[in-house]
């Protein structure tokens, strides 16, 4: 619950501006089409932001609207839908089309996305339905909605590796937890987001549960894998907007035994 206070009041105190903005004093725009495939996209250009668009969702489609904004800027989408359009969903791709992410998160209406405007300035975002995972219109969905874009706080990312501590050998498949620390207390139960090391042993964390982003705050990641013993990362801080590589987590093996039993030194032919 604590963590969850703390990320609300971070995000709450970013964002109460424009709660307080009427939406009649928004900038707004209307959707229009033919604006699918992502080729086609509305163009908004540089609208500035906050900015609200309306739109309707027919059955199988798919709205793309493309915009251009400060390259490196934080940037939250919001699509809030309204009944029968049930799960909306957000998709993220760059100025050639090629999807960068997306997400449904948001609620039973609406959908929100979380990203850092690419270096040329230019994004596209598609409102579509929850299992139009290629956003291609494979849903059967339907209803009006508002997509706002707003500013919001640079986004953080935390990277490494897990390594074997004796070759140095990256560890693939190792499961990582990153959790948050109080008064330099990193506890399990903070544990805030959880991942496996990909075929390199390497790993990212730029969000947490629900596609919520990093919040700056003090940070460990601890880091299993089979027949190793746990490895921790030291305790560090994390910025806003800070991409920060916390180099390898090395991970020993099992502790060697020795025995006194000493071996036969003879062993008969036929037993015994």
């Amino acid at each position: 619950m604590k963590r969850m206070r703390n990320t609300l009041n971070f995000w709450s105190a970013a964002l109460f501006a424009l709660a307080l903005l009427p939406a009649s004093v928004r900038a707004q725009g209307i959707e229009a089409e033919p604006n699918d495939p992502c080729s086609s996209a509305q163009d908004f250009g540089d609208t500035g932001l906050p900015y609200d668009v309306s739109g309707l969702l027919d059955l199988n489609d798919v709205d793309f609207f493309r915009f251009q904004a400060v390259a490196g800027q934080g940037i939250r989408a919001d699509l809030e839908g309204e009944e029968p359009l049930y799960d909306p969903m957000l998709g993220l791709f760059d100025s050639s089309c090629n999807l960068i992410k997306s997400s449904d998160y948001g609620g039973w209406l609406n959908a929100r996305l979380y990203f850092t405007v690419p270096e040329d300035g230019a994004f596209v975002l598609a409102a579509s339905v929850w299992g139009d995972w290629n956003f291609d219109g494979n849903h059967f969905n339907y209803g009006t909605y508002t997509m706002t874009i707003a500013t919001a706080p640079l986004l953080s990312s935390i990277s490494g590796r897990v390594v074997d501590a004796y070759t140095g050998d990256p560890l693939p498949g190792a499961e990582l937890a990153l959790r948050e620390c109080y008064d330099t207390t990193c506890a399990f139960y903070n544990t805030v987001s959880w991942q496996w090391a990909d075929t390199e042993g390497e790993f990212l964390f730029d969000s947490i549960g629900w596609d919520l982003p990093l919040v700056p705050g003090t940070y460990q990641v601890a880091a299993w894998a089979s027949i190793y013993q746990p490895g921790y990362s030291d305790v560090f801080e994390l910025l806003e907007g800070e991409n920060l590589d916390i180099g390898d987590i090395a991970l020993t093996g099992p502790p060697v035994r020795f025995s006194d039993i000493e071996p036969c030194t003879y062993v008969p032919a036929v037993g015994g």
